[in-house]
C-alpha cells in the first residue's frame, strides 16, 4: 500500500507552494501539534487478547495431536502465521504509520469471523459452516461492489471539478490581480493620509510655537 495521501478537496488550479513556504508551513504545523495533549495508544481501544476455550470433543481430539507442528500433517496444513500479530510494532510506530493501524484493525476483524465461523462449525457442524462462508462471501462481493462504485463517483467528481476549475481560471487570475491592485492602492492610500495627518500635526506645532 502507498503511503503517499491525494487531497482531492484543494483546489486544481493553485500553485504548487515553494520549498521554503512549505517548510514555512510544516514548522507552523508542528508547532501547534506541540501544544495538543499526546494521542492515546491506537492499541488502547482494541479488545484483549482472545483466549481459546474448546469443547470437551475437540479438546479429547487436540490432545492426540503434539503441541508443536513439526511433522504433523494436520497442523502443517494450517499457515499459522496468518493469526500471528501482523503489524509487530509499537505504539508510536502505528502512530505515525496509517497503514499498520488499518493491517492490525483488518486482521482482528478477520480472526473475528473466523471464530464465529469456527463455533458454528463446533456446535452445529458442516452445513451452518458452508452456510456462513457463503454469506460472507457474498457480503464481501457487495463491500467490494460499493467500493468500486463509490471510486468512480469520487473520480467522476474530481474530473468535473478539475474541469469547472479550469475553465474559470482566467476569470479567478483576473479578480486575483484586481484584488492585489485594490489592496496596494488601499495600502497607498493608508499611507498618504497618515503622512498628510503628520504634516498637518507639524504645521499646527509651528503655528503654535510662534504664537
Amino acid at each position: 500500500m502507498a503511503s503517499t495521501a491525494f487531497f482531492d478537496s484543494l483546489p486544481y488550479i493553485d500553485a504548487e507552494p515553494t520549498p521554503s513556504e512549505r517548510t514555512a508551513a510544516e514548522s507552523l504545523i508542528s508547532a501547534e501539534l506541540s501544544l495538543l495533549p499526546p494521542p492515546s495508544s491506537p492499541t488502547s481501544r482494541l479488545p484483549p487478547s482472545y483466549t481459546p476455550s474448546f469443547t470437551p470433543t475437540m479438546a479429547a481430539l487436540l490432545s492426540f495431536y503434539p503441541a508443536t507442528d513439526d511433522a504433523n500433517p494436520l497442523h502443517s496444513a494450517i499457515d499459522l502465521t496468518r493469526y500471528d500479530d501482523p503489524a509487530g510494532a509499537s505504539d508510536a510506530t502505528l502512530l505515525s504509520s496509517p497503514e499498520s493501524l488499518a493491517s492490525l484493525c483488518a486482521a482482528h476483524a478477520h480472526l473475528a469471523t473466523r471464530h464465529a465461523h469456527l463455533s458454528l462449525l463446533s456446535r452445529y457442524g458442516k452445513p451452518t459452516w458452508l452456510l456462513a462462508n457463503a454469506h460472507a462471501e457474498a457480503h464481501l462481493a457487495a463491500l467490494d461492489a460499493a467500493a468500486a462504485q463509490a471510486r468512480t463517483a469520487v473520480d467522476q467528481v474530481a474530473a468535473a471539478r478539475r474541469a469547472r476549475q479550469e475553465t474559470v481560471l482566467d476569470e479567478v487570475k483576473a479578480l486575483e490581480g484586481r484584488w492585489r491592485l485594490g489592496i496596494e492602492r488601499m495600502v497607498g492610500v493608508q499611507v498618504a493620509v497618515e503622512e498628510q495627518r503628520e504634516r498637518t500635526r507639524e504645521l499646527m506645532r509651528a503655528g503654535a510655537a510662534r504664537e
